[in-house]
């Protein structure tokens, strides 16, 4: 293990490179570790009594990955966005609902999918939601590993795979694609690629409402770099304006364009906004949040409820290591991992301070899985049991997503 003058490790280091071949075979290994959890919760999941939904709980039928939310995209995939004043049975008459909250990039994926292949609108939902999550998984690997082999960054790989909330990064919703579009804007701010850095955090914007703290975290690396803090030399003030005027462009557009299709298709540029409106989010103390999530594993019944809070807690103790770890190591960090510890923070911290008393946090804590590949750098006595720990609670959070609890 090669270490620099400071006794850090460094990524550039870690291990052997392994070849391109053999790291396909990794990625891909670390994706099917990923889905036996999810895969073994299917056979030993029943629906209580009563059930809470009807919904069939079998691997093979497309039903099974769909949930909810995920109808709503469908119905966006099969016939646009609607905006409708609700219905007064369940909301206030004044508030709006409909399907145009649900944001148009993975509904229109699914389309594509759907009118070139002829597949049914929920077995394109999967293929997309499946294909991006093991493309975050080959990001991860070739890109930010380096496809350096050691157990560090094998157990870090697999920690990806069995992320929190894993169950909806390969279901029928749009938070792989939303994660893969950020973790790849990352990518390439890291290799100076401004403008298609900013098409992909502003695509990421479109494919879900938190993505667009993708583009936040962009144009802060942006400006950090101009005192050198990211990739360790000082850029002048035109040369930040000039990088951050070509990353915020496209992203903007992505969003300005989004916006402007709602307002053609509904007659609402807001729409998006209206439809979620009632749903309170609203800005709230993230620690209140998180600690009442925690003290919820001590008072909720045990069962399926439960492990969500047992989920939130894994999150928020793998989120705090690594950044006091990364923080402790910043000058023998590389530059994508400098990026990647301010996206775990921000992909964990916004949705805490922001979600209201209706967000599915569990769901939301899928985008914190940046946090997943910095782990390389904890002590092995740390790393293994949370790995360990992320696994059982992606099989119980499953089993919570099956029986329609866990929405």
């Amino acid at each position: 293990m090669s270490r620099d003058a400071t006794g850090e490790r460094r990524l550039t280091s870690e291990g052997r490179r392994l070849g391109v071949g053999a790291s396909l075979l990794v990625v891909l290994a670390a994706f099917v570790v990923g889905q036996l959890p999810l895969l073994y919760a299917t056979t030993t999941t029943e629906h209580p009594d009563p059930p809470v939904i009807e919904d069939p709980i079998d691997a093979t039928t497309m039903e099974t990955w769909g949930r909810y939310d995920t109808w709503l995209y469908l119905d966006v995939a099969r016939s646009g966005p609607s905006l409708i004043h609700c219905d007064p049975v369940y909301w206030p008459p004044e508030d709006w609902c409909g399907t145009s909250g649900w944001l148009p990039l993975f509904p229109a994926l699914v389309w594509g999918v759907h009118e070139t292949t002829g597949a049914r609108l929920e077995l394109a939902g999967a293929v997309i939601a499946r294909l991006a999550h093991l493309g975050v998984l080959a990001l991860i690997w070739f890109a930010v590993l380096g496809r350096r082999w050691s157990p560090s960054t094998a157990m870090a790989l697999l920690m990806a795979s069995t992320a929190a909330g894993v169950i909806w990064l390969v279901a029928i919703f749009p938070m792989s694609l939303a994660v893969l579009l950020a973790a790849g804007s990352l990518v390439l701010l890291a290799r100076d690629r401004w403008a298609l850095a900013g098409l992909l955090a502003g695509l990421a914007a479109t494919a879900h409402t938190m993505g667009v703290i993708a583009v936040g975290v962009g144009g802060l690396c942006i400006l950090a770099d101009w005192g050198g803090l990211m990739s360790g030399a000082r850029a002048s003030w035109r040369a930040t304006l000039a990088r951050g005027a070509a990353f915020a462009a496209p992203a903007v557009g992505c969003y300005v364009l989004m916006l402007a299709w709602y307002q053609r298709e509904v007659g609402e540029w807001a729409a998006p906004f209206m439809t979620q409106e009632k749903y309170g989010h609203g800005f709230q103390n993230p620690i209140d949040v998180l600690v009442g999530r925690v003290l919820d594993i001590r008072d909720a019944a045990p069962g399926t409820h439960h492990w969500q809070y047992v989920q939130t807690a894994l999150v928020a103790f793998t989120v705090v290591a690594v950044l006091v770890r990364s923080v402790t190591a910043w000058r023998s960090l590389e530059r994508i991992e400098r990026y990647l510890v301010v996206a775990a923070v921000a992909f964990w911290v916004i949705p805490l301070s922001y979600g209201g008393e209706l967000a599915s946090y569990y769901r939301l804590e899928t985008l914190t899985l940046p946090a997943a590949v910095l782990t390389w750098r904890l002590p092995p006595w740390i790393q293994a049991p949370l790995l360990v720990g992320f696994a059982v609670t992606s099989y119980h959070v499953a089993q919570g997503f099956y029986i329609g609890v866990l929405i």
